[in-house]
């Protein structure tokens, strides 16, 4: 687990916030492939996965986004959306399940709902 102070952030579209997420110590954050997603400790016990966008090399920021569910029986994503920039969190990874494989000569690549933010960084 890694703490983590909340940088930025911005409402992107209705109902989606892109939190910038960085370093307590100002330090650098480890690399992660594209693909990748931290999982929040949100608060109660809960944990939740993001996924990561971008390519995983500005090793001092992630950015995750969240959609609010407000219907949501686990609250995960209400949690996220009452987060300000100052605030704390703490994180586990990055990990990746499946990471992209730079020595391929073709990719292709599907997805639906939730798994199209892992593959836009994929692509």
């Amino acid at each position: 687990m890694k703490p983590l102070v909340v940088q930025a952030v911005e409402s992107v579209a209705d109902g989606i916030r892109t939190f910038v997420l960085g370093p307590v110590d100002g330090g650098l954050l480890p690399a992660f492939v594209p693909g990748s997603h931290l999982v929040v400790h949100c608060g109660a016990g809960r944990r939740n996965a993001y996924s990561l966008t971008g390519s995983g090399a500005a090793s001092h920021e992630y950015r995750i986004s969240v959609l609010l569910k407000p219907e949501s029986d686990r609250g995960g994503s209400e949690w996220m959306h009452r987060l300000a920039v100052g605030d704390r969190i703490t994180v586990d990874g990055p990990r990746s399940a499946f990471p992209p494989v730079a020595t391929a000569r073709h990719h292709l690549l599907i997805a639906g709902g939730i798994g199209v933010t892992p593959l836009l960084s994929h692509a």
